[in-house]
């Protein structure tokens, strides 16, 4: 299993809630015993995301979205542009669950 890895100190600029949601995000796939997490991302329950970022369930999905979909990686210099945080960020509001997928760019290997 690999150890997936993110450079939190690279992303210091991160509202304490985002970066308390990358870092149960990053827990997850460390836990996931699915080979093909980086293509598949990982599942989260609204009440983990909830405790973790310390959000009332009540704002969710509307705050992981605006948070994950929102911030972005400082402005890269080489490549002029910006990195999303996440490739995919999907709410089942029915089960109550996010499934989402890390830009694999952000993993240290």
């Amino acid at each position: 299993m690999d150890d997936y890895v993110i450079d939190f100190d690279s992303l210091n600029y991160l509202r304490p809630e985002t970066l308390a949601i990358m870092k149960l995000l990053v827990k997850k796939y460390n836990e996931s015993k699915d080979n093909d997490v980086l293509q598949d991302g990982v599942v989260v329950s609204f009440d983990e995301l909830a405790k973790a970022a310390k959000i009332p369930v009540d704002k969710l999905p509307d705050e992981v979205f605006k948070d994950l979909d929102a911030e972005r990686n400082q402005f890269d210099e080489e490549k002029r542009g910006y990195e999303p945080l996440v490739a995919s960020c999907l709410a089942d509001e029915e089960d109550r669950e996010f499934r989402i997928i890390i830009n694999h760019r952000l993993f240290e290997f």
